[in-house]
């Protein structure tokens, strides 16, 4: 039982070993090594992402899947708070712009209304 023991955890350790330092895997005459040989190829033994190991057929795994809703959904998330960021900064803007308009100064606001509209331009402001 001691031996069956000891077995199991020097294969643990030595599984645990190989799993942390990348290997090289050669391909010589159809069998793999891990020892080069002469006419053998060096193959890329690295994990793919949603690919399939053996056949490298894209199929994703479940946790690939999950990843990329993820990522999905941050970037739209993102997108949506920098359109929503700048439909506000617009309606200020349109807002400060009607205030001066009605304003009997307006000759001495110019510079800020041409300010306020190169800010809506370059944010894409729609008229409204």
């Amino acid at each position: 039982m001691r031996h069956i023991v000891a077995s199991i955890a020097i294969a643990a350790g030595a599984l645990a070993a190989s799993a942390g330092a990348q290997q090289t895997v050669y391909l010589c005459d159809g069998t793999y090594t891990d020892k080069p040989c002469k006419g053998g190829k060096e193959v890329d033994i690295a994990p793919t992402r949603g690919a399939h190991s053996m056949s490298g057929k894209r199929r994703e795994s479940t946790e690939a899947v999950v990843e990329r809703i993820r990522e999905n959904n941050q970037a739209a998330y993102q997108k949506g708070m920098k359109q929503a960021q700048d439909n506000m900064r617009c309606d200020q803007l349109r807002r400060r712009r009607e205030v001066i308009d009605r304003s009997k100064a307006t000759e001495a606001l110019d510079g800020e209304r041409l300010h306020i509209r190169e800010e809506q331009f370059a944010l894409k402001c729609r008229r409204q």
